[in-house]
């Protein structure tokens, strides 16, 4: 027994050193002595094996031996010189297919070099199955192949006896009727054809024969298709013998049986049995055969009749006409001959039939023969160069009368090819063929190649036949030969770099008979116009500098460079009260000054021009007619930002006339002159004039005024009033500027002045004061003639409101409606709250200057708590902290489960929702939150969950690590050994700076912050270990000013000033992309200014980068500076800088 199991272990590592591991198959790895690195495992469907302290090694493919010192080399670290053995223990299923008389999956995992004809030994195969053993298939890899093993059986012979492999199909076709022996009639019986087959060996295989019941001296026995009758006990008693082939058939008749063979040209041959009712005619006879088809008469050479007493009649096919007139008796042989087939053999260059077979009613011509095998159409015709029957040659154009006999053949043969090779520079076809009949000369040749255009000759510097060179004036003239070889050669081509600012083309290409001067190659280019050439500043050849005055002198060298330099571009910005706005350049030769500047915008008007000023870089301010009409200018630097701008002096009266009044730089600017402007016709109605300017007021007697006695200079909106001396009226000044006049005895109140002036919603109203004592305007209180009434109407309250709500966005409330939360949520769609959701909003907070007030949403949602809001609140809705545990375990369905607001947050409706804990899965649960909990769960068991706790169900502790990524996706990490967080990460795809990883390790838990990945390299974890990432990266930046969705962004590696804008929304409608300010490091950081106007007008566009920390300002004006938007920016980098506390 011992040496029986040493023979099989000998054996199968004979196997194993040559047998490539599959998947599926099992190893057995034994170290000698060390029974930890011992170990038998299963080839997983990756094609990998797990091994200690090697993780997971690829085998699929490799021999045992080969996997040997992957081992040795793992084992070697721990053990020296470790005494591996590997060998295949178990065997994965190697399965063949099986079809045909048997359909089933065959093994041979375990049959080492099984043959075909093993096979059928293992299958039980004989001679006796009713199996076709000439037409065995096999189908290796797509090919089949065709295997007779018949000799197999009978005389132990095989000429093929191929290897079986993994995934072959073997069809054992079922043994057909024409591949059989059968016996009909009297007696039934089939047999498969067995090599040396005679008619006595079937009749002892048929058994006894009884003439009572079969008319055995009167049987047919058909080979080959040909009958005879014979007296069967001649054979029986040895007097004759008849050799049998596959499909031969006996038909004994049955005593008193009426029947009829029919064999030959039909498609049933065989015998034809007659009921007792029917007639014996030939008709019946030849329809019960199958019948013949009235268009195959013509083949039916002839049709013998055999009687039993062995008579034979010949008959031609127009028997059939009135073969239900011709009797037959029992025991008739009708034989169905057909033509001799009439066949001809063509060959030569046109044989796409090598065999074309003639009907017997078709001519037997040689014209025919071209019908029969496609015709031969007009220019092919002139390809033929002789035709031959039997090697001897005819005359083409009597086709027709030439008459075939059978097995003639006829040799059709072409013209020789006529072939040039043509080389050279316009080789478009290597190879030109002529037809027979075309000229075989130079110039034919070009047309066949296509032509040459006008504009190609001139490229042409030569063409030679057989490399000798040829007049190109007398193409015509030279006549070809087969395999001429003819060259064409071209020019070289002549090319010139340009480079510089006008270099629209990198290369330019000179024709041969074109000048190769710079004026041509200026041609060349596109020409430069009388306006361009002003702004060339150089040109250099070859780094050599070149007299502009004299481009046509210049001859140029093939591969020269040419370098256009243009003057550097020089435009400053406009914007304000000109004629021409925007970019402004200057051509070379102008001055780069102010006055310029004014000179090529131009200006509106006379006031501009006066009293406008110029202010640049929103530093330097210029009074305009300095430079105008002065001698005062300022030189201007590349970009400079110019804003024109002009206050016009305004004055605002109310009286006689209630407006503004415009004094233009010419008029005087004086109290007694608006008054004489004003035109007014009745100087004496007016009681006195009232200047009120700051809020204060001073009388003047507007006949001083008029009459020049008083010289008031006014200032930039003051308010005059022209008092009325007995107008019963009173004046409204403030955001209502209005002359509010009554009927003589109408009494003046307050609500009348309201009404008049459209006042009558009293809640617009903020304040009403007289002499800067406050009026109760809500009364109806009488109001002195002649009073002076300050109304101060309310401004519209604007709230932010961003976070977990419906919409988000700056809402304005009007004087009408109240500014609270109610009102707020309202106008932005509602909070989010519902039963069915996973998120709803749970925090309000109102962040109002340096305080933050807190409510909760719910409270809020239904009404129990309101506030009133302030202008400039900004208003953040926190989410609620989901209702969420991450799941891990055999038979459950790993990841983040999700709670609604409605679902019990309990472990009870955790396993209702995974469809409870499938059989065969430990009960033991084990719950880790702020600490660590187990209990075996059945249906009276219950506890309260926590958000973000982790429930394993009966998990592997000892070789995997669980890793729960940013989404709640989990991931399983095979390992069977410490691995640094930086690996668990990596391994995962985790490979972005995350800021919060919790590890838990048992019943501990441990957040680390990582401010980079790298970081993760000082963190071990172990097998059975959990890890948590949270997507809170630590990397960020400020996006502020006019991007539609401002506030905090996280920045990734090369994150350009762009890109951060386009992440927070893009530009806003009112935004100045050419001066975006960029504060690196914060918002007291070095301030650098990037222009991003390229991505509107086009052009080159700023890549400069952004930093954790850095400040990207948007400006809605280009005219203040870095320093100027600070205080605008500071406190919203406070506001989201608290928000992202907060919240995040």
């Amino acid at each position: 027994m011992k040496k029986y199991v040493f023979s099989l272990l000998i054996l199968l590592s004979i196997i194993s050193f040559s047998y490539a591991i599959r998947i599926g198959d099992t190893l057995t790895i034994e170290v000698f002595g060390q029974p930890d690195f011992s170990r038998t495992v299963r080839v997983a469907n990756d094609g990998t094996i797990p091994y200690p302290y090697a993780g997971n090694l690829k085998v699929v493919g490799l021999t045992p031996e080969q996997v040997k010192p992957l081992i040795e080399q793992t084992v070697g670290k721990f053990v020296k010189n470790p005494v591996v053995t590997v060998y295949v223990s178990q065997y994965a299923p190697m399965f063949i297919f099986i079809q045909g008389t048997m359909n089933r999956t065959f093994d041979i995992s375990f049959l080492p070099e099984v043959t075909l004809s093993k096979l059928f030994s293992y299958l039980n195969i004989t001679n006796a199955s009713e199996i076709d053993f000439t037409n065995v298939k096999i189908t290796k890899k797509g090919k089949t192949d065709t295997y007779n093993v018949m000799g197999y059986f009978y005389d132990g012979t095989i000429s093929k006896d191929p290897v079986i492999e993994e995934g072959d199909i073997i069809y054992l076709p079922p043994l057909t009727y024409d591949k059989a022996v059968q016996v009909s009639g009297a007696y039934t019986y089939s047999t498969a054809y067995e090599p040396g087959l005679t008619l006595k060996t079937l009749l002892l295989k048929l058994g006894p024969l009884n003439k009572d019941i079969a008319q055995i001296e009167s049987s047919v026995l058909v080979v080959d298709n040909k009958a005879v009758t014979i007296n069967l006990e001649d054979v029986i008693y040895g007097k004759i013998d008849y050799a049998l082939k596959q499909g031969a058939t006996l038909y004994i008749p049955k005593r008193d049986e009426r029947y009829v063979y029919v064999i030959g040209y039909i498609p049933s041959t065989g015998v034809k049995t007659f009921l007792p009712t029917e007639q014996l005619t030939l008709s019946l006879a030849l329809a019960k055969a199958g019948g013949i088809a009235k268009e195959d008469y013509k083949w039916i050479e002839s049709i013998l009749i055999t009687t039993p007493d062995g008579k034979v009649q010949s008959y031609d096919s127009t028997l059939l006409s009135k073969a239900n007139e011709v009797k037959l008796t029992t025991g008739t042989v009708v034989e169905i001959r057909k033509y001799a087939e009439f066949k001809v053999y063509v060959t030569g260059d046109f044989a796409q039939q090598s065999i074309v077979t003639f009907d017997p009613d078709e001519p037997r011509t040689l014209s025919q023969l071209f019908v029969k095998i496609g015709g031969l159409k007009t220019d092919q015709m002139k390809w033929i160069e002789s035709i031959k029957i039997n090697n001897q040659s005819i005359d083409m154009s009597k086709l027709s009368t030439y008459t075939l006999k059978d097995k003639d053949v006829v040799e059709i043969k072409k013209y020789p090819e006529f072939r040039v090779y043509v080389t050279g520079d316009f080789a478009q076809q290597s190879i030109v063929t002529f037809d027979p009949d075309e000229p075989r000369t130079l110039s034919q040749l070009f047309v066949k190649i296509g032509g040459l255009k006008t504009d190609q000759m001139k490229w042409i510097e030569s063409i030679k036949i057989n490399n000798q060179s040829i007049d190109m004036s007398k193409l015509s003239t030279y006549t070809l030969k087969d395999k001429d070889v003819v060259e064409i050669k071209k020019y070289p081509e002549f090319k010139v770099y340009v480079t510089g600012d006008f270099a629209q083309q990198s290369t330019v290409t000179f024709d041969p008979d074109e000048p190769r001067t710079l004026s041509q190659l200026f041609v060349k280019i596109g020409g430069l116009k009388t306006d361009q050439m002003k702004w060339i500043e150089s040109i250099k050849i070859n780094n050599q500098s070149v007299d502009m005055s004299k481009l046509s002198t210049y001859t140029l060298k093939d591969k020269d460079v040419v370098e256009i330099k243009k003057y550097p571009e020089f435009y400053v910005y406009v914007q304000g009260l000109v004629n021409t706005k925007g970019k402004i350049n200057f051509e070379p030769g102008e001055l780069r000054t102010l006055k310029m500047l004014v000179a090529k915008i131009g200006l509106p008007s006379e006031d501009v021009e006066n009293e406008g000023y110029a202010t640049i870089n929103n530093f330097t301010t210029i009074n305009l007619k300095d430079v105008i009409y002065g001698s005062k200018d300022y030189e201007l630097n590349l970009g400079d930002i110019v804003q024109v701008t002009y206050d016009p002096f305004i004055v605002n009266t109310i009286g006689t006339n209630v407006g503004t009044v415009q004094l233009s730089y010419k008029e005087p600017r004086t109290l007694s002159y608006l008054v004489k402007k004003l035109g007014i016709s009745q100087p004496e109605s007016i009681e006195k004039v009232l200047l009120i300017r700051n809020g204060k007021q001073q009388e003047y007697s507007i006949s001083q005024l008029i009459y020049d006695q008083l010289s008031i200079p006014l200032a930039k909106y003051d308010t005059v009033i022209l008092k009325q001396a007995d107008a019963n009226a009173v004046y409204l000044t403030g955001d209502v500027a209005a002359y509010v006049t009554f009927a003589y005895n109408e009494p003046i109140t307050m609500q009348r002045v309201l009404a008049k002036v459209g006042l009558s919603d009293l809640r617009k109203i903020s304040r009403i004061t007289d002499s800067e004592t406050s009026i109760d305007f809500t009364k109806d209180l009488t109001i002195q003639k002649g009073a002076i009434l300050n109304v101060q109407l309310k401004k519209p309250i604007y709230v932010t409101a961003m976070g977990y709500i419906k919409n988000t966005g700056r809402i304005s409330f009007d004087y009408y409606e109240t500014a609270d939360l109610q009102t707020l949520f309202a106008k932005l769609g509602g909070l989010i709250i519902a039963p069915d959701e996973y998120y709803v909003s749970d925090k309000v907070r109102i962040i109002r200057q340096d305080k933050i007030l807190e409510y909760d949403a719910q409270r809020v949602f239904k009404g129990l708590d309101n506030i009133s809001l302030e202008d400039g609140d900004f208003v953040y809705v926190t989410e609620s902290a989901p209702k969420q545990v991450y799941v891990f375990g055999k038979g459950m369905q790993n990841g983040l489960v999700r709670f609604t607001q409605s679902e019990d947050f309990d472990l009870r409706t955790l396993i209702g929702k995974l469809g409870g804990i499938k059989e065969g899965t430990s009960k033991d649960v084990v719950i880790i939150g702020d600490e660590s909990t187990k209990i075996t769960w059945n249906e009276y068991v219950n506890l309260p969950l926590k958000s973000n706790s982790t429930v394993l169900f009966d998990v592997d502790t000892k070789n995997y690590i669980y890793v729960v990524d940013p989404t709640g996706k989990p991931n399983m990490l095979y390992t069977d050994r410490n691995m640094t967080l930086y690996e668990v990460l990596s391994k995962v795809g985790m490979s972005k700076n995350y800021g919060k990883i919790e590890l838990t390790s048992g019943t501990s838990k441990q957040v680390i912050t990582l401010k980079s990945i790298s970081e993760a390299t000082g963190y071990n974890v172990k097998p059975g270990d959990i890890v948590r990432i949270s997507d809170a990266a630590m990397n960020f930046v400020y996006v502020l000013g006019e991007v539609k969705n401002p506030g905090i962004i996280q920045v990734t590696e090369g994150m350009t000033v762009l890109q951060a804008i386009i992440q927070s929304g893009y530009f806003t409608s009112k935004a100045v992309p050419s001066t975006v300010w960029l504060y690196k490091g914060g918002v007291n950081g070095q301030a650098v200014k990037i222009n991003l106007s390229a991505t509107t007008s086009g052009g080159n566009i700023d890549l400069t980068t952004v930093e954790p920390g850095d400040v990207v300002f948007v400006p809605a004006d280009m005219f203040k500076t870095a320093a100027d938007w600070i205080s605008t920016i500071a406190p919203l980098v406070t506001m989201f800088s608290t928000i992202y506390g907060l919240f995040n």
